[in-house]
């Protein structure tokens, strides 16, 4: 069974679903379900001229065999484990029983028992994540990255945990220093340098910081232009004669 998880935004009160033949046989489809996202700060690259395709979605720092899924996240989002994940045997692994918290209008929501488990880096400076090779051979592929912290020490005195998003060697973000055991949300782009590149970027700790990078969950979607894939309007409409 495929589970696909497109976000998207719907352009009026109704949202129209068009399955299409693109030379792999007739179409069809088994059930469709929807889910409101109602934070408008939630995954606001999705608008009604780009959609995001789901691309792959990680609770990084479990190690068992369960998946997470509703119930437990409120928008029905699929957060696989750990050990389904390429680089899950260079890492190490940490947790919290302590519950981690949310701001107020926390735009994402991530799941608190997702949130209670992390990776950190193993070499104590860089956690290397891949994202995989780019989907067209011909074309750069763009990847849009949520990236989903919580701190698990209690840093006094002259403690720090500081890293930076690293990909093709240029920093894709701000210092980031999550808050203990708080969520916090850090949202970027990355465009492969070539077509068909295999595509990676790095938490990489700064001078100064005294811990390594931690990443509690990851997920990367792929931008789908809406503007020249708009449904008819008389698609799929029985004529009358």
């Amino acid at each position: 069974m495929a589970l696909l998880g497109p976000v998207t935004a719907a352009p009026s009160d109704s949202l129209s679903i068009c399955l299409a033949n693109i030379g792999s046989g007739t179409p069809f489809i088994s059930l469709l379900e929807l889910r409101h996202i109602d934070n408008h700060l939630a995954y606001q690259d999705a608008n009604q001229s780009a959609a995001l395709l789901f691309y792959s979605r990680y609770n990084l720092g479990s190690l068992t065999n369960d998946t997470v899924r509703y119930p437990q996240d409120k928008y029905d989002r699929t957060w696989r484990p750990c050990n389904g994940y390429i680089d899950c045997g260079t890492w190490n692994f940490t947790s919290s029983s302590l519950g981690i918290k949310t701001t107020r209008g926390d735009a994402y929501e991530v799941p608190g028992v997702v949130m209670g488990t992390a990776t950190v880096a193993a070499d104590n400076f860089t956690l290397q994540h891949s994202l995989g090779y780019g989907l067209n051979s011909s074309v750069q592929t763009t990847f849009y990255i949520y990236l989903h912290f919580a701190d698990f020490d209690y840093l006094s005195g002259n403690g720090s945990r500081i890293f930076q998003v690293r990909a093709d060697g240029e920093p894709d973000s701000d210092n980031i220093s999550p808050a203990y055991l708080l969520a916090t949300h850090v949202h970027f782009i990355h465009q492969l340098a070539y077509p068909g590149l295999y595509g990676y970027f790095n938490l990489t700790r700064v001078a100064g910081s005294t811990l390594p990078p931690i990443l509690n969950a990851a997920e990367v979607y792929i931008p789908i232009n809406l503007s020249v894939l708009a449904t008819d309007a008389a698609d799929g409409m029985l004529s009358h004669h």
